[in-house]
């Protein structure tokens, strides 16, 4: 008897599945809606609002701390070893969100187009009082994970979201801070723009070196040689001997390299890099090292200033201005804007 009922069932289901029409079925369209915007009568408001209508991404500073945390199948948090993530935060305080949002609009939103913005930014930012990253270090007497130290950072990629750091009364806003917040802004959205397949390697700066002759033993070499070493990473072109190394293929080295000249223009002024000071070691086998001095044209590392250029060229192609990376002196005032 049990089996009789249980095959009607089989059959009903198989009837309703086999007669629905295709056409009934249509996807949501729009924007999902993640939160209620205004979420408040402050002047600062009404950019939020217009920037939904303008982008399509969502501007918060009154959500659950949960769903910055939240990563679809993850958790961000920094909770124990082994279980979240790296990230600490706190909601931001509405009374000191304005001057965040005066930084994302000038060293962020007034730098790419309509466009771009509304193809590629995630669907929302969270604004933050606090944010750091944190880590988890080894106690070998207890053997086991501890936390470690934690940075204070001032932008973060997260999923489908960027949160930006600063909104509290205690963060005061210089022309360093502006500078750094400006670092780590732009790169956060370039790295979406590279997973979107909008900010790609280009190929005059794959061509400056010959990733096809890895060298597993080109390290950096003296950094007090003038010129410097010529089996020297930095006289291929590669910024470590990790670039180089023969069990990668040819699309991962050009891809490594790519992100670690990335790295160094978002990280270092032209003061700094061309310094005759000089810091890396020898036979230094880490993927990134102290880069200053590395542009000194003493040393004569000609492709590394080569692919440099290539890389500062091509980002500000997408109209990000990089002098207050490259030339922070042009920026200090000698006073501090709150």
């Amino acid at each position: 008897m049990k089996f009789r009922y249980l095959l009607f069932i089989v059959l009903c289901v198989a009837m309703w599945t086999g007669c629905y029409n295709e056409k009934d079925i249509k996807p949501t369209e729009g924007n999902e809606m993640m939160y209620s915007l205004p979420q408040g009568d402050h002047e600062y408001d009404k950019d939020i609002v217009a920037w939904l209508e303008k982008y399509g991404f969502y501007t918060v500073y009154d959500y659950k701390i949960g769903d910055l945390y939240w990563a679809n199948t993850a958790w961000e948090e920094q909770i124990e070893p082994n279980l979240g993530g790296y990230l600490s935060a706190k909601q931001a305080d509405p009374d000191y969100v304005a001057p965040v949002l005066d930084l994302f609009k000038e060293l962020f939103l007034d730098y790419y187009s309509e466009d771009l913005l509304q193809e590629a930014m995630p669907l929302k930012v969270f604004l933050c009082a606090e944010l750091w990253q944190g880590s988890w270090k080894m106690n070998w007497a207890t053997g086991k994970n501890e936390r470690g130290d934690s940075t204070e950072i001032l932008a973060y990629k997260g999923y489908d979201y960027i949160a930006l750091n600063g909104a509290r009364k205690e963060f005061e806003i210089n022309e360093s801070v502006k500078t750094q917040f400006m670092r780590e802004l732009n790169k956060v959205f370039l790295n979406i723009l590279y997973s979107k397949e909008i900010f790609v390697i280009p190929e005059e700066f794959v061509h400056v070196s010959n990733y096809r002759i890895p060298s597993s033993t080109a390290w950096p070499g003296n950094p007090n040689a003038f010129p410097g070493p010529s089996t020297s990473c930095f006289a291929l072109g590669y910024l470590n001997v990790q670039t180089a190394k023969s069990p990668n293929t040819v699309e991962m080295m050009q891809e490594y390299d790519f992100f670690y000249y990335l790295d160094m223009v978002m990280s270092y002024s032209m003061a700094e890099l061309e310094s005759e000071d000089a810091f890396w070691s020898s036979y230094d086998n880490q993927p990134s090292m102290n880069y200053t001095g590395l542009l000194n044209p003493k040393r004569g590392y000609e492709k590394v200033r080569q692919k440099y250029e290539i890389m500062v060229n091509y980002i500000e192609s997408f109209g990000v201005s990089l002098d207050r990376i490259r030339f922070p002196e042009r920026f200090e005032t000698g006073r501090e804007n709150n």
